[in-house]
């Protein structure tokens, strides 16, 4: 029997307000693994971490990108608010 690999989403900014309502919906539903990106730390605007939960803050504007986290992501939420970043962050 072969195990169905779940789908990923990514959540950018995932410390934001709108953050822990989304992931806690979504992990109630438990379809998904959810890769939480922020620059803050969410652990203590997330309880019950799992394996389904995980938490990473990379600069994207390097080339060592764990790309094999990103293989099975179907979606992205994207939750950063744009208008707060600087010129070299965008």
């Amino acid at each position: 029997m072969t195990t169905k690999i779940k789908s990923s989403i990514l959540i950018l900014g995932s410390s934001s307000f709108l953050g822990p309502p989304i992931i806690e919906a979504l992990r109630r539903k438990g379809v998904y693994k959810i890769i939480c990106q922020s620059r803050n730390n969410i652990k203590d605007k997330t309880n019950n971490l799992d394996d389904n939960l995980i938490k990473i803050n990379i600069d994207y504007a390097t080339c060592d990108l764990p790309k094999g986290l990103f293989q099975d992501c179907s979606h992205i939420i994207n939750l950063v608010n744009a208008a707060a970043l600087s010129t070299n962050e965008l």
